[in-house]
């Protein structure tokens, strides 16, 4: 089954590996923790996806009101970002296996993967966070994803090549100047983009779910 094709009026279209759903109820608007981002710079969620099962993948893609600035300093950078918000948001540590240039629309953006060990409601488990940082203009689009590590060496490489075939629809203009905005309804993002993502697959079981009469 192929997955539609997710066309986003900020200027991007994404297919997502086959297996994932749209999530169609997360919070709207700008937010600053919902992807790695340099300090001051607004972040908006443009879509997010999982899978379904007990211990579902999850895929976010957010557009960051800064420009991604490639040279050889550039690795460091995106390492100690990374690193710096999974701490900050789940108190995690990012032990990162590797960094490296990403072909992708028609450009070259960086590709970060790493393990994290997280508390989950179910247990203790070993998860992959993977990144990738792309220009898009003026700002950058960074596609985070959380995966069980059994599953990377399969899904890592399908959630590369769905990146890779990302395409621009449209270069967005500069962003105007303004300060980063913490949206008070991110902790389900949270869950979902770099942890386990259970309960956030959970909450769009309910939702789509019709209410029980005798409740």
């Amino acid at each position: 089954m192929t997955t539609a094709a997710f066309v986003s009026p900020l200027g991007f279209t994404y297919t997502p590996p086959a297996g994932f759903e749209a999530l169609p109820d997360l919070p709207a608007g700008r937010t600053a923790a919902v992807a790695p981002a340099p300090a001051g710079a607004a972040v908006q969620l443009a879509v997010a996806y999982a899978e379904a099962g007990s211990d579902p993948a999850a895929i976010a893609i957010a557009v960051v009101d800064a420009p991604l600035e490639l040279d050889r300093n550039s690795p460091e950078r995106i390492a100690a970002l990374a690193i710096d918000y999974l701490h900050d948001v789940l108190d995690a540590d990012l032990h990162i296996e590797w960094i490296e240039r990403l072909p992708a629309a028609g450009t070259e953006g960086l590709e970060l993967a790493g393990r994290i060990m997280l508390d989950d409601v179910d247990g203790k488990g070993e998860r992959v966070a993977q990144f990738a940082f792309l220009p898009f203009g003026a700002r950058q689009l960074v596609v985070t994803a959380s995966l069980p590590a059994a599953r990377f060496p399969v899904l890592g490489p399908a959630i590369e090549r769905s990146v890779a075939a990302l395409s621009f629809t449209a270069v967005p203009p500069a962003p105007a100047s303004h300060r980063a905005e913490v949206g008070a309804a991110v902790g389900g993002v949270l869950g979902l983009v770099v942890a386990m993502t259970r309960l956030l697959w959970r909450r769009k079981r309910d939702f789509l779910t019709p209410p029980n009469p005798s409740d």
